[in-house]
């Protein structure tokens, strides 16, 4: 057998002394990975999804994304890191389980579990009310930073003014509807067991039923908004300025441009009619009468009484020159009366504007040809005195009925 002998290029023997350098090389950096982290402890080890939680330990990266931080799976925001403590937060949809920390592959889980705390809820107060009604919530492990607790009135999202570990306290928002109050912090939800419902509006009393523009008109009834703006009052479809609030009324100003029609209130999605008819008087004196009390005396043919006059229209007028009569009958409609005296508004000239009022106080009264038992009723009437000197908007409404008390 010939043995054959190969001559080696320079080149060639380069070439492969180069790949051999290029191999070690690469070993090299394969394990250049460095030491591994070590997790020694983590605080708080309890929290809600949101919260901050310091991992203490060694072999973290200086660089705070090169930290690959999980809770239980679900990966965290590391927001600091050293080589001995990560700052990291609980992110949404953990759930209780280890903690583990990842540097360049290497990785080290916690021996405890980080457990996820539960929010619940376990009453709220009122159960009932309306847009505007603040309701506090009680339950446990809601956040105390207010703008991390979403709240909802069934599916409606509500305003949190206030909030601690146990409590939140929320303005029922104005879309919201009978059902459940839902609490969702960092996409952990919890729902109350019971229903929260919107509390019926209902309108009483409107006062006065006619008036010009610019005049006050109250609205007495129930379940108004404690919030001003979320009261809309309607004056034959032009809204007014709502002035005052509480449960039970509400004040609110005849708007410019406003006619006669119906007067309506809208809180939330409950819209009622106070007046078929609200009067718009468009120039001159109004006269209206309320707060009318009727009280018996010990002498069954007398009586006291007490009543208020306001200037409902755009004109100021002279009560001196308003005739004032007392009647007393056997029913309220005054089919059968009698002479029953009257508060004697001519004695003294006062002037009433706009808007003002006079309360008569107190005054005492005789019943002629009937007593308080026989006719039971007092009517007053108010008439221009002498008569047409005084052009009232309406003259239909001046007559009022009291019983005796």
């Amino acid at each position: 057998m010939k043995v054959r002998y190969f001559t080696l290029r320079p080149s060639v023997i380069l070439l492969s002394a180069a790949l051999s350098m290029f191999a070690v090389s690469c070993g090299d950096d394969s394990e250049s990975t460095g030491p591994a982290p070590v997790i020694s402890d983590f605080t708080p080890t309890s929290g809600l999804p949101g919260a901050t939680v310091t991992i203490t330990g060694e072999n973290f990266s200086k660089t705070a994304a090169q930290n690959i931080v999980s809770f239980n799976g679900a990966p965290a925001t590391v927001i600091s890191a050293t080589e001995s403590s990560l700052e990291v937060l609980v992110p949404e949809g953990a759930t209780t389980g280890p903690i583990s920390v990842t540097v360049n592959g290497a990785k080290a889980t916690s021996s405890s579990s980080f457990t996820v705390l539960n929010t619940t809820i376990t009453s709220f107060s009122p159960t009932s009310g309306v847009v505007g009604t603040e309701v506090t919530i009680s339950g446990n492990n809601f956040s105390t930073i207010a703008s991390e607790n979403v709240v909802k009135f069934n599916g409606a999202e509500a305003e949190v003014t206030a909030a601690t570990a146990t409590s939140l306290k929320v303005i029922v928002p104005e879309d919201a509807s009978d059902g459940k109050i839902m609490v969702a912090i960092h996409g952990k939800v919890t729902t109350s067991a019971n229903d929260f419902t919107i509390a019926e509006l209902e309108v009483t009393e409107t006062f006065p039923p006619i008036a010009a523009e610019g005049i006050t008109v109250k609205i007495s009834g129930n379940n108004f908004s404690p919030i001003a703006e979320y009261n809309i009052v309607e004056f034959g479809g032009v809204e007014a300025t709502v002035t005052d609030v509480s449960e039970d009324w509400i004040t609110v100003v005849v708007p410019s441009g406003a006619t006669t029609g119906p007067l309506t209130v809208t809180v939330g999605s409950q819209t009622v009619t106070a007046l078929d008819e609200f009067e718009v008087c468009g120039g001159g004196v109004e006269l209206v009468i309320s707060n009318f009390v009727a009280l018996k005396t010990e002498v069954a043919t007398s009586y006291s009484a007490s009543f208020t006059i306001t200037n409902v229209g755009t004109e100021t007028v002279d009560l001196s020159e308003i005739n004032l009569q007392n009647s007393a009958s056997v029913d309220a409609d005054g089919t059968s009366t009698v002479g029953a005296g009257g508060y004697p508004l001519q004695v003294n000239s006062y002037m009433l504007a706009p808007g003002e009022s006079f309360d008569t106080g107190t005054y005492g009264g005789s019943i002629v040809g009937g007593n308080t038992t026989t006719h039971p009723y007092l009517i007053i009437d108010l008439y221009d005195y002498p008569n047409g000197t005084v052009p009232e908007c309406n003259e239909e409404n001046n007559k009022v009925v009291a019983l005796f008390e």
